[in-house]
């Protein structure tokens, strides 16, 4: 019997190699669609994240996105799915990054295929208002409040 998480990361490492390439070369070209283009690389990463989570186990989903085990220790079970690794706690190539917070494009250009793709989510009408919620109990703010609070600035 073959162990699904053994050939996780060998399935799975190419895909995500190619991802990265991919979002490294939309971002070193710019232009005015470059976010269109990056989401495009996010939509194939989210597509694949249920089947890498299954296949995988944290420590193998860590090393597919460069992330230090180290910078892992605060993720909470339940909390540990690609989307979260990569996105929610921004952990893509977190040993390269160590003490600098900054998520550039060219150290994190993965993260940014799958923020492209999370912003146009999260700015949906049916998103706003648990968006929205969620903002003011974090903030005290909304986006637009905090936009509108950055224009008089």
């Amino acid at each position: 019997m073959i162990d699904k998480h053994a050939t996780g990361l060998s399935r799975f490492g190419n895909p995500i190699a190619r991802s990265r390439r991919d979002a490294r070369r939309i971002i070193a070209q710019g232009g005015p669609n470059m976010g269109y283009r990056l989401g495009l690389v996010g939509e194939r990463l989210i597509a694949a994240f249920t089947e890498i989570d299954a296949c995988t186990t944290l420590e193998q989903r860590l090393m597919l996105i460069g992330a230090n085990p180290a910078d892992a220790r605060e993720v909470e079970a339940g909390r540990d799915s690609m989307l979260y690794l990569l996105w929610a706690h921004s952990l893509e190539s977190s040993a390269m990054r160590r003490g600098d917070e900054s998520n550039d494009f060219d150290r994190a250009p993965l993260y940014w295929a799958v923020s492209f793709v999370m912003l146009d989510v999260i700015t949906t009408d049916e998103a706003k208002p648990g968006v929205d919620a969620a903002m003011r109990r974090a903030f005290g703010v909304t986006f637009e409040e905090l936009a509108a609070r950055g224009n008089h600035d």
